[in-house]
């Protein structure tokens, strides 16, 4: 008989090939459908502050279904292998995202220094991604110190720019700039 973390291993391969089955055992969809582009995993993705309106909002995260199926095993697997490790408290890597998202927006929304920014945030398995325009070089700064603080969060992707910048993120495309 093999070790228990062994049997637990293969348990974890058992669900990932049985879940890969059934997803590419779906009807197909036709073409036009395929390539609608969603948040299919419902990452949090919100706007936490609203002073500049001349930045443009970012897409968000948006992926066609192809790519949520190329991504749905490597999510799986990221949750099963760390709870398997015992070095998460939950087998699914994005369960707490909510609560660490609303935990960031509280926190950038308490700090009246920010008001003249807009940052929208994305959060995935513990890792937040700011995206927007702040007032300053040293704003930005602080922007990402005052979330790398938010209990929960591992990680800080910062995408901001400083004032009217070029973006360094993808703009929604349903977005007008405001006339002068």
């Amino acid at each position: 008989m093999g070790r228990p973390q062994a049997a637990g291993m293969r348990r974890a391969c058992d669900w990932t090939v049985f879940i890969l089955l059934v997803l590419g055992s779906s009807t197909s969809v036709p073409a036009a459908a395929a390539e609608e582009r969603r948040n299919w995993f419902d990452t949090p993705f919100a706007q936490a502050l609203n002073g500049a309106a001349y930045c443009p909002p970012p897409e968000g995260p948006l992926i066609t279904e192809q790519q949520m199926r190329a991504l749905a095993h490597a999510r799986i697997e990221r949750g099963t292998s760390c709870w398997l490790a015992k070095k998460c408290e939950d087998s699914n890597a994005y369960r707490r995202d909510p609560e660490i998202q609303g935990r960031v927006i509280d926190a950038l929304r308490a700090q009246p220094a920010f008001a003249g920014s807009s940052i929208w945030v994305t959060t995935e398995r513990h890792w937040v991604t700011l995206q927007g325009c702040a007032e300053s070089a040293r704003l930005r700064a602080k922007l990402v110190e005052e979330v790398q603080r938010v209990n929960g969060v591992e990680e800080v992707f910062d995408q901001m720019v400083v004032g009217r910048q070029k973006p360094r993120w993808i703009v929604d495309p349903a977005w007008k700039a405001p006339t002068k």
